[in-house]
Parts: structure tokens; C-alpha cells; sequence
């Protein structure tokens, strides 16, 4: 299917947060994304929102979905604690779907926009 714009959470194991208690983790949904989706298909732009994150959704799933979708511009949202799993779903991205704008989004990214796009060559911009 082809979509305008997809906002996703990267692929990140829930052990890498939560550690030992990862079997009784939490989630929550992404109102950061929710909230940028409202705006762009209020703008009349199509868009898709793939929680990754809390799907537990793994790199080899990810790939499968890259390929089979069409997208003009990717979000990725990033904690801190999360960037070098967004750093990694950026650059699977950009590996399946060179022509595709990469953005990232978050905390992370809103501090430290010039680090991201240095640490990250598959990132095209930094929303802050």
C-alpha cells in the first residue's frame, strides 16, 4: 500500500528498557505520533502509524513491511535511551527505500539535532 507518510516508534527490545523486568512491562500508547498524524492527514496527506515498539515488532518484520509499502517521508520517534534503535531502523529504511526522507523525532533528536544527523547518515532531517 502506498502511504504519504508513515510515523513509527523504532524496533527496540523491551529488555534493553526494562531489563529483568522486562516479562512485566508496560507500554503506552505513542501520543507524540498520534498527535503529528492528526496534523498531517488534517493537512490531506495519507498517513500510517506503526507502534514497533510496543508491538515487540522484529528488524526482519520491519524489512518485510518496508518492501511491501510505499512511503514518501518516514518519522521516527526517539527517547534518549532508544536513538541507537532508531538509528538502526533509520538506516533499514533508507537501505530498503533509498528515495524515501527520513526524519527523526523526540527528545533525543530535539536536543541534539546536529549529533543525530552526523551519528546517522540515513537520516535526512531532525524535527525539533
Amino acid at each position: 500500500m502506498e502511504y504519504d507518510v508513515l510515523l513509527l516508534t523504532p524496533v527496540w527490545d523491551s529488555s534493553q528498557m526494562w531489563g529483568k523486568f522486562k516479562d512485566g512491562a508496560g507500554s503506552y500508547l505513542p501520543i507524540n505520533i498520534m498527535t503529528i498524524a492528526a496534523y498531517v492527514e488534517k493537512a490531506g496527506f495519507s498517513t500510517k502509524i506503526f507502534d514497533a515498539t510496543n508491538l515487540r515488532l522484529t528488524k526482519s518484520f520491519l524489512s518485510d513491511y518496508f518492501q511491501n509499502n510505499s512511503f514518501k517521508v518516514i518519522g521516527i520517534s526517539s527517547y534518549t535511551a532508544s536513538i541507537c534503535s532508531a538509528y538502526r531502523t533509520a538506516t533499514l529504511a533508507k537501505k530498503l527505500l533509498p528515495n524515501v526522507k527520513i526524519m527523526l523525532g523526540g527528545i533525543h533528536g530535539t536536543l541534539l539535532p546536529e549529533q543525530s544527523l552526523r551519528e546517522c547518515p540515513a537520516l535526512d532531517s531532525v524535527c525539533i
